[in-house]
């Protein structure tokens, strides 16, 4: 991926957050494998706080991850537990705009 398109989409501000964690959603990498890919994100111009977010949303969402999930949790936790992880990487954006 070219540096401009990377640092466009995940640079800096709040959608950069909200792309990061939908971009890393689909990916199967695990805890171990996505680290790599963040550092290589991070040194291509992605900002901190989107590659904080694509670092804890791509294992919590994996495919493997999901079907463990499923087999261990049974179907409405293997549902419930990727929502929740994007959920969580949402908050902060959301956050903002809550009144106080």
């Amino acid at each position: 991926m070219p540096t401009k398109v990377l640092s466009q989409h995940l640079g800096h501000g709040n959608k950069a957050i909200i792309k990061a964690a939908f971009i890393g959603a689909p990916l199967p990498l695990c805890s171990c494998g996505v680290i790599p890919v963040a550092i290589e994100l991070r040194r291509l111009g992605a900002s901190a706080p989107a590659t904080a977010a694509f670092l804890v949303e791509t294992p919590e969402t994996d495919v493997d991850s999901v079907s463990v999930s499923y087999a261990l949790l049974g179907p409405v936790l293997a549902i419930y537990r990727p929502i929740t992880a994007i959920l969580l990487i949402l908050r902060p954006y959301y956050q903002q705009y809550l009144p106080v």
